[in-house]
C-alpha cells in the first residue's frame, strides 16, 4: 500500500478510541502548577522530565494511531507534512468526542486532582507529536520555555513550547503544543471543527513561517501583512501624547475582537481561551495582546467571522474601512461623538453601548447575504 494510503485509510466510522484510552498512559509533570506560579527552576524540571519521556511517549502514540491505520513515523518523514496532518485531523475529528468530557476541557482542568487522566496523557502526546512535525520541517524551532516576562498572562508563560528564538530579522514565534491540543479537544464536538482544521492550521503556519515578521513590523500600518486585518501596536504608537492612555487608541480593535467571540465568530484554536472575554472576567484589549500579540489576523476568525470583517471593519490588504455604515464611523459616532481625536476605553460599558449597533450591521448584512 502506498504511504499516503496508509496514512489516510480509515477502521470505520466507530469511535473505537472510547474502548482504548482507559489503558493509556497518563503524564504528570513533576510540578503542576499554573504557569504564573511556576519558579523558573520548576519550569526548567518539567521541560526536562517532557524531553525525557518523549521518545517513549511518541512510541506509545504511535503504537495507538496504528491501531487506526495512521503510521507517525511515515507522516514525520513526509516531505510535506500536510497529509499527514489531515489525517490526524480526521482521526480527532472521528475520535475524540466519544472520549469528550466537560470536566476535562476545563480551562483550569490540568491544574486540578484531574491531571493524571489519560485523555490528558493522549493531549500532552497529540502535542508531541504536533511540536516534532514542526521541528522536522523547521531546524530553527527547538523544544525550550516560553520565559517571555511579556507573555505572562498567556497560557504558553513557563512552559515546554516548540519556539523559533528571535534573531536580528524576525520577532520570536511560540508554538504551545499542549494548549493547540487541549483547544481541539475542547472544541472537537463543536459542528464547525472538522472544518477548521484548527491543528493543521496552527502547525502549518509555524513552518511556513506565517508568524514571522521583523521586530519594528508593528510600528507600521498592517496593511503590509497579507493576512493581519490590524494591529494593537499601530495605533498606540500614532499617539503623540505621552501622558494619554495610549493603548485606548487600540479600543476600537479591542471591542470588536470581544464583539466576535460573543458570536462564536472567532477561530476554533480560540474558542477555549475567548471563554475569558465571554465571562469578561479580562478587558479586550488585555486578551488581545495576551493572546495574539495585538493583531487579528485572519486565522483567528471563522469563515462566516472572516466575510463579515472584511464588509464591515477592513481588509488585510486596504486596512480599515471608513465609508459610511463602516465599522469605524460607527465606533466613532456610537463611543467619540463624532470627534476621532477623542480617546475612548475598551471597557465593558462601551461595549454595551457599541454591540447594538454591530448586532444591527451583522443582522443587515445576514440579509443581504
Amino acid at each position: 500500500m502506498a504511504l499516503i494510503d496508509k496514512l489516510l485509510r480509515r477502521k470505520g466510522p466507530a469511535p473505537r478510541l472510547a474502548a482504548l484510552i482507559s489503558s493509556y498512559p497518563p503524564y504528570v509533570p513533576p510540578v503542576v502548577k499554573a504557569p504564573r506560579e511556576l519558579t523558573d527552576a520548576e519550569a526548567e524540571a518539567n521541560l526536562a522530565d517532557l524531553l525525557r519521556v518523549r521518545p517513549e511517549r511518541l512510541v506509545r502514540f504511535g503504537a495507538l494511531l496504528a491501531e487506526f491505520g495512521i503510521s507517525l513515523d511515515e507522516g514525520l518523514a513526509l516531505g510535506s507534512p500536510e497529509r499527514w496532518l489531515d489525517a490526524l485531523s480526521r482521526w480527532t475529528v472521528e475520535q475524540w468526542p466519544s472520549i469528550y468530557s466537560a470536566e476535562l476541557a476545563a480551562y483550569h482542568a490540568r491544574r486540578s486532582d484531574l491531571r493524571g487522566h489519560p485523555v490528558f496523557g493522549l493531549l500532552t502526546d497529540t502535542g508531541l507529536a504536533l511540536g516534532e512535525t514542526i521541528l522536522r520541517h523547521r531546524p530553527d524551532y527547538l523544544w525550550t520555555l516560553d520565559l517571555d516576562r511579556s507573555n505572562r498572562e498567556m497560557a504558553s508563560y513557563r512552559q515546554p513550547c516548540v519556539i523559533r528564538p528571535a534573531g536580528d530579522r524576525n520577532n520570536a514565534v511560540v508554538f504551545h503544543a499542549e494548549d493547540v491540543a487541549d483547544g481541539a479537544y475542547a472544541s472537537c464536538r463543536n459542528a464547525g471543527y472538522a472544518i477548521s482544521n484548527s491543528m493543521k492550521r496552527a502547525v502549518m503556519d509555524c513552518i511556513s513561517g506565517a508568524h514571522e515578521r521583523p521586530p519594528a513590523a508593528t510600528a507600521s500600518r498592517p496593511r503590509g501583512h497579507s493576512s493581519v486585518y490590524d494591529n494593537a501596536d499601530y495605533h498606540t504608537r500614532e499617539l503623540e501624547d505621552a501622558e494619554a492612555n495610549a493603548e485606548w487608541g487600540a479600543s476600537h480593535l479591542g471591542l470588536f475582537v470581544a464583539w466576535a467571540a460573543s458570536h462564536d465568530l472567532l477561530s476554533a484554536a480560540l474558542r477555549k481561551p475567548a471563554m475569558a472575554l465571554k465571562a469578561r472576567s479580562t478587558r479586550p484589549l488585555d486578551w488581545l495582546f495576551a493572546h495574539r500579540d495585538g493583531c487579528l489576523a485572519e486565522a483567528d476568525l471563522t469563515e462566516a467571522g472572516n466575510r463579515f470583517a472584511r464588509y464591515y471593519y477592513g481588509t488585510p490588504a486596504e486596512g480599515l474601512h471608513a465609508g459610511e455604515g463602516s465599522y469605524l464611523q460607527d465606533f466613532i459616532a456610537t463611543l467619540k461623538g463624532g470627534d476621532d481625536t477623542t480617546l475612548v476605553e475598551d471597557s465593558w460599558e462601551n461595549y454595551d453601548r457599541l454591540a447594538p449597533i454591530i448586532d444591527q450591521r451583522y443582522a443587515a448584512y445576514i440579509r443581504r447575504s
